[in-house]
């Protein structure tokens, strides 16, 4: 771990091997030992503008932010959407969720994600909200897949519960375009029109 240090008008940037404090000052005061014209005691001081932002998060601080902010959305469209509280407090009562419940989860994940994001929502939008889902409700993850969410969407290989979703609302919202529009639909039979297998 860096931490910065500072002593008068020295600053410099420590590396901690062992979170020990009293190791930490021995060594440290050695090495910022102050010259002469600094042998006052140092004033603690608030941070400069130049000094914010000069350590970035930690990757497993970036994470654990990053799955409290899909949690809380995954929560948030739960909670506003009819049936969406009734998926968390089954959640809740057994720690897993039936078929049905999880297919009406998706089910409301996947509408509020097109809903925002049109019929082909990118890749990242398709992950976030599969972490969320296993952010906000652990015992549904994969222990044993490399993401922990890949039932829900995998990245990849472009499966999981959402993608397919996904694809069944895009193929209904291409049948109703195919309908409004006066083009045959995807039921229709080869006696319909000309061309085909059918017509010699």
């Amino acid at each position: 771990m860096l931490i910065k240090a500072r002593l008068g008008d020295v600053q410099k940037f420590v590396r901690i091997t062992e979170p020990d404090l009293k190791g930490f000052l021995i060594s440290e005061s050695v090495s910022m030992v102050p010259s002469p014209e600094q042998s006052e005691l140092p004033s603690l001081d608030l941070p400069d503008s130049q000094d914010k932002d000069i350590l970035s998060e930690s990757p497993s601080v970036k994470r654990q932010r990053l799955d409290t902010e899909v949690k809380h959305l995954v929560e948030s469209i739960l909670t506003k959407k009819p049936g969406g509280e009734r998926i968390i407090n089954e959640y809740n009562q057994s720690k897993s969720l039936t078929d049905e419940t999880r297919q009406k989860m998706v089910n409301i994940l996947a509408a509020d994600m097109t809903e925002k994001n049109g019929t082909s929502p990118p890749r990242q939008v398709k992950e976030m909200y599969a972490r969320g889902i296993v952010s906000l409700f652990p015992y549904l993850s994969d222990p044993f897949s490399r993401t922990s969410y890949e039932d829900y969407y995998d990245g990849k290989s472009g499966t999981g519960y959402l993608a397919w979703r996904i694809q069944t609302i895009q193929r209904s919202t291409a049948r109703d375009r195919r309908s409004t529009y006066g083009g045959p639909s995807e039921g229709a039979s080869h006696e319909d029109g000309p061309g085909g297998p059918a017509a010699r």
